[in-house]
């Protein structure tokens, strides 16, 4: 009795955790600012679950959110999506299946944080060609792996395939020496025991591992966007 219940809020955009209230140097974790393409930075990484807002946020009705790196860079890092439930880190809060978001900055703020330093980008256009760039190197790591991924199965396929032959094989000949275990004078016995002298069973061995891709966690998060 005289109560109003709401749907919980679901805040999309969020930097609490990583922004922390009461704001200090030593608490501004949301903005790697040493480049304008940092990818491979997470959220996660660096969320305080004890931020103090997080609780003000759930009081007024939040119940999820996604907490962004800040805007500075063009690719400022992966979010992470937690709900606002008691946790010691940001995977202990993640909102079960929810897949990691990728925060993307293109305008002012990139402009002002490296065309102060006199470093691109410092229109959009820089701000464009970098991004990009950027894509372009991740489909090519993605091409990378898509023709390692084919070499590899082609492999085991192949091994997979000898080892098979020789299995079947092997059970055949243990087949036909049990038959002439007892006479082996009998039937095609001799023939038999002419292949396994001059035709014995190597062992097939498993081939060359192919070597992988160099990991890069910066693409591969490039990787993933693409691939939704």
């Amino acid at each position: 009795t005289g109560k109003v219940v709401t749907p919980g809020l679901i805040d999309t955009h969020s930097h609490l955790g990583v922004y922390p209230m009461p704001g200090a140097a030593a608490h501004e974790d949301g903005n790697e600012m040493v480049g304008p393409l940092q990818p491979q930075a997470q959220t996660a990484d660096a969320f305080w679950p004890q931020d103090p807002a997080l609780m003000r946020a759930a009081a007024g009705g939040v119940t999820a959110m996604q907490v962004l790196p800040g805007s500075g860079n063009l690719i400022g890092g992966r979010a992470v999506t937690v709900k606002l439930r008691p946790g010691l880190s940001s995977r202990a809060m993640h909102f079960r299946g929810a897949p990691d978001g990728l925060k993307m900055a293109c305008g002012e703020n990139p402009k002002r944080v490296y065309g102060e330093k006199r470093q691109a980008p410092m229109t959009r256009m820089g701000n464009l060609a970098l991004q990009r760039a950027a894509f372009l190197s991740a489909k090519k790591l993605e091409r990378e792996w898509q023709k390692y991924a084919e070499l590899e199965t082609k492999r085991l396929t192949k091994d997979a395939k000898k080892r098979a032959e020789y299995e079947a094989k092997h059970q055949e000949r243990l087949t036909q020496q049990a038959y002439c275990h007892d006479d082996p004078s009998r039937d095609r016995c001799p023939a038999w025991a002419r292949d396994w002298r001059d035709k014995p069973l190597e062992e097939p061995e498993p081939s060359d591992v192919i070597e992988r891709p160099a990991r890069d966690p910066g693409l591969e998060t490039l990787v993933g966007a693409m691939q939704g």
